[in-house]
This record gives structure tokens, C-alpha cells and sequence, in this order.
């Protein structure tokens, strides 16, 4: 039996206390852990009240140490940890107790389970109001929605806010903007519409201040007026651009809406630039006519001076047979030019015949032969292998404006090359009959090589290229059947490939 306990001395008695000792115990320790996790999960509850919370995980934890002791202490004589426990639980208990009448006047602001039902009543009824009001209102919105984006949709290109941003003089300086509508960040030239978004346009894109973009969305803002440019060339992206600024009286920012008229501009400089070749054709046909009489001229009196100079015995005769050859040599060039400009007046950009592309190539350098002398280009075909009666369906005209923009591409790219040279080759390969111009001039980027062809593409200075040549001269090829591709090795190749859809495609 314990000792230092008088309960009869009965075990009946002594052990339905020890086990209840216990129980309560672990039920005290248990408690605590149920607490925690509730102040780890209600984030939202003040410091106060964590500090009440855990005063009373502390009581509880000493009061289950104390109920254990006393369990052990009916066999052991741990008095004195009894009364330790006792005394930090008693310390607890009085903290806790103060800190919750404390709280008592907060407690009883909480509105009692009727004034909180009836709280709910009332929201109740004045959210399902307030959803009457949203559904009717909702109805207007969407129906101006619809009518919005019917407008929008309408409209091919994009709209973009731009918010004015004044200094302390309160003058204009500057634009914030936001997009409305569209994929603006696309026809920039962006990955990303955050990359068109910005609370500074001329920081972002000082391009706007060197073609007058932003002194334009200034004027239209400050005058509340409408501004309509088309076209508006960007050359940072090479795309013409029809931009409309807006601003009514009293908006607090100005409407910019921009759609993209390249492909218009492109169709109408290609149709000029055709219109330009035929109305050539037509005027080297009258040009050919105007020479072709005086040329006659120089030619007969050229022999009748040959005549007169075989008859005097002259040492100046030596002199005077070398300028007489220098004359018939350039008469004769003259000849080949004139030639070459009457056969092109009398073509269509339209007709298809079969033609002998040496012959073609060879009077086309004819035209050349000045500039690639002056610019020391070396010239190296392999025409010796092509037989005379080797014939392609082409149009006349296109070939020779495709070969002639290739061409001076070519002298064009070789100017900063010492050792110039430029080959000139037709040959069969698979399916098709090519004509291959190559240089050794400066390989053309892969970050370029994509867009060589497309339209107002050019990679020379302002006034010297107008980007139309090669996406015109790729037109051409596809008119005619044909294809214009880019392949490069040790050269930049450009290659003219016919394919052959019978036996009558090639005539050899």
C-alpha cells in the first residue's frame, strides 16, 4: 500500500483514482496539441489572443503534469516537484484568469448568435437586390460589349490609350500607354504585349521622336482633333502603318488606332515598278529607233575614213587604224545595247516563250560590261557546255529584270571585296533547269536570310536600296512558274530554278 495517504487503505479505492489520475493526464497533453494546430492555421487572430492561448496550453500542460505526480507519489514521496508544479500551475491559472477579464468587455461586443443571424438576414436580402441590379445592368454591358467588339473587329489593326504625362509647367512631355484592342505588340515587331507596355514611350522607343509620331499624338491631344497619316513608314520595322490619333474634348487621354498597310503599299509599289518596266520597254523601243539612224552615220563615214587611210603612206596611219577600231568596237557596243533595248520593247511581261538563257545572260552583261570593268569583277560562267539550240520557257522581260536586279545586287555587294568575282552558271539538276548568279561578297546573317526576299527589305543605306528589287524579282519568278532561292557555301548563290513539267521545258 502508498504511503503518506490515508484513503482507507483500500486498493478498491486506491487504483480507480491512479487510473483516473492518468486518463485525465493524457487527456491534458492531448488538449494542447489540438490547440496549436488551430493558432498555426487561424493566422488572422490577433496577439492578445495568442498570448490567452497559450497561458492556457501552459495551465493545462501543468495541471496533467500535476494530476501524473500525484498518481506517482501514491507510491513515491515526490512532494516536493508536486509543489513546484502546483505553484507554476497556480502562477498560470492567476495570469490567465487576469489577461481573459481583460478581454471580457471585447467578448461582449461579439453580437450574440440572434443578432448575428439576423446581421445575415439582412445581407441576404440586400445581396440578392444587389443581384437583380448586377443581372440587369450585366444585360447593358454585354449589349455594348457585342456592339463594341463588332466595331472592333470591323477594324484591321489595333488600338492603343495613350496617357499624357506633364511636367511641373503642366506642358506635354510625354505618353504612358495601354492597349484597348488587337495585338499592337505583333505589328511592332514585340514578343510580348508587356514589352509594348510602358509609362514612357520616348524612353522606350525614341524612333517615335525621329519620325514625328509623338509630336503628332502631342498636336492631336492638346487641340482634341483627329489626325489621320497613311501612310506612316517605320523604318526600324520596315512597315507602313496607317495611323488615325483621337481625342475628344475633355478625355483625359488620346485613342491612337494603327493598322498595318503594307501588303497595300508593297501591291502598289510592285504595280508602279511593273508599270515603270513596261513603260521602259516601250521607251527603249523609241530610244533604239532615235540612235539606231545616227549610229548608221558614224559606221559609214568610219569605213570611208578605213579607205582613205589604206591610200596615204603614213606613220601616223598606225595611230589613226587604232582610233578607227576604237570607234567600230564602241559603234559595235552601241549596236548590242540598241539591240537589246528593241527586244525588250517588243515583249509582255505577260508572254511565255522558249529562249536560249545564255543568250539572254549574255546580252543582259553587255549592259554591264562598263561597271564591272569599273569595279574590276571578275566574270567566269560555264556556258561553254550549254548548246546553242538549249531552250526554257520563260518570259523575256522577267528573266531580264530578274538576272539585271541579281546582277547589280551582286556589284553592289562586292564593293568592299579585293578579289571580286562573280560567276554566272546554267545547269539541269533533278527536275529543273537553273540559272545561278554567285559572288564572293559578304555572306548574307541567318537573322537576315529570312526576310532577304520580303518586301521594303533592304540592307542599304537610306536612298541607295528601296528594298523592292528581290521581293519583285521573286514575283517575277513565281509569275513565270518559277522559283528565286538563297543558298550560300564559300558564295552567295542565287539561284533561278524552272522546273520541267515535259520533254518541251528543255530543247537541246
Amino acid at each position: 500500500m502508498p504511503h503518506g495517504h490515508c484513503i482507507l487503505w483500500e486498493p478498491g479505492i486506491l487504483y480507480p483514482i491512479v487510473i483516473s489520475d492518468l486518463l485525465i493526464f493524457l487527456s491534458y497533453i492531448s488538449i494542447p496539441v489540438g490547440l496549436i494546430t488551430f493558432l498555426k492555421k487561424r493566422e488572422d487572430i490577433d496577439k492578445e489572443t495568442k498570448i490567452v492561448f497559450v497561458l492556457f496550453i501552459l495551465f493545462i500542460l501543468a495541471c496533467g503534469v500535476t494530476h501524473l505526480i500525484s498518481a506517482i507519489n501514491y507510491w513515491y514521496s515526490e512532494y516536493t516537484i508536486e509543489m513546484v508544479f502546483k505553484i507554476i500551475t497556480a502562477i498560470v491559472s492567476v495570469l490567465t484568469a487576469i489577461i481573459l477579464f481583460k478581454l471580457v468587455p471585447i467578448l461582449l461586443k461579439i453580437p450574440s448568435p440572434y443578432e448575428h443571424q439576423k446581421v445575415i438576414n439582412k445581407l441576404s436580402e440586400l445581396n440578392k437586390n444587389l443581384e437583380e441590379n448586377v443581372k440587369e445592368r450585366t444585360k447593358v454591358i454585354e449589349n455594348q460589349n457585342n456592339i463594341l467588339h463588332t466595331i472592333l473587329e470591323g477594324h484591321q489593326g489595333a488600338v492603343v490609350k495613350y496617357h499624357p504625362i506633364f511636367n511641373d509647367s503642366n506642358e506635354l512631355i510625354d505618353f504612358s500607354n495601354s492597349v484597348v484592342f488587337g495585338e499592337p505588340h505583333i505589328e511592332a515587331g514585340l514578343n510580348s504585349e508587356e514589352e509594348l507596355i510602358t509609362n514612357s514611350i520616348i524612353t522606350s522607343f525614341p524612333e517615335v521622336m525621329e519620325n514625328g509620331h509623338f509630336e503628332r499624338a502631342k498636336k492631336a491631344y492638346e487641340q482634341s482633333k483627329t489626325l489621320t497619316i497613311d501612310p506612316e513608314y517605320n523604318p526600324k520595322l520596315n512597315r507602313y502603318y496607317r495611323v488615325i490619333y483621337y481625342r475628344k474634348p475633355h478625355m483625359d487621354s488620346l485613342f491612337v488606332y494603327f493598322t498595318d498597310v503594307t501588303e497595300r503599299e508593297v501591291s502598289k509599289s510592285e504595280a508602279i515598278a511593273t508599270s515603270k518596266l513596261v513603260s521602259l520597254g516601250e521607251l527603249a523601243g523609241g530610244i533604239a529607233h532615235e540612235i539606231n539612224t545616227p549610229l548608221q552615220i558614224i559606221k559609214g563615214n568610219t569605213r570611208r575614213f578605213e579607205r582613205v587611210l589604206r591610200k596615204l603612206d603614213s606613220q601616223e596611219n598606225q595611230a589613226a587604224e587604232e582610233a578607227i577600231k576604237t570607234i567600230n568596237e564602241t559603234v559595235n557596243n552601241i549596236f548590242l545595247i540598241v539591240e537589246n533595248l528593241k527586244r525588250l520593247s517588243r515583249g509582255s511581261i505577260e508572254d511565255k516563250n522558249h529562249y536560249n538563257p545564255v543568250q539572254i545572260i549574255e546580252r543582259i552583261l553587255s549592259l554591264f560590261n562598263k561597271r564591272l570593268e569599273n569595279n574590276s569583277v571578275e566574270i567566269k560562267n560555264n556556258f561553254n557546255d550549254v548548246e546553242n539550240n538549249t531552250s526554257i520557257l520563260i518570259n523575256e522581260i522577267s528573266f531580264f529584270q530578274i538576272v539585271s536586279n541579281i546582277i547589280s545586287n551582286a556589284i553592289d555587294a562586292l564593293e568592299e571585296t579585293e578579289a571580286k568575282k562573280l560567276e554566272i552558271n546554267f545547269f539541269q539538276s533533278d527536275n529543273y533547269n537553273i540559272v545561278e548568279i554567285a559572288n564572293n561578297g559578304p555572306k548574307i546573317s541567318d537573322e537576315i536570310k529570312d526576310k532577304i526576299f520580303d518586301p521594303l527589305f533592304t540592307t542599304k543605306e537610306v536612298g541607295r536600296g528601296t528594298g523592292l528589287g528581290l521581293s519583285l524579282s521573286k514575283r517575277l519568278a513565281q509569275d513565270m512558274g518559277a522559283d528565286l532561292v538563297l543558298t550560300q557555301d564559300s558564295m552567295v548563290r542565287f539561284q533561278l530554278k524552272f522546273k520541267r513539267q515535259s520533254d518541251e521545258d528543255i530543247i537541246c
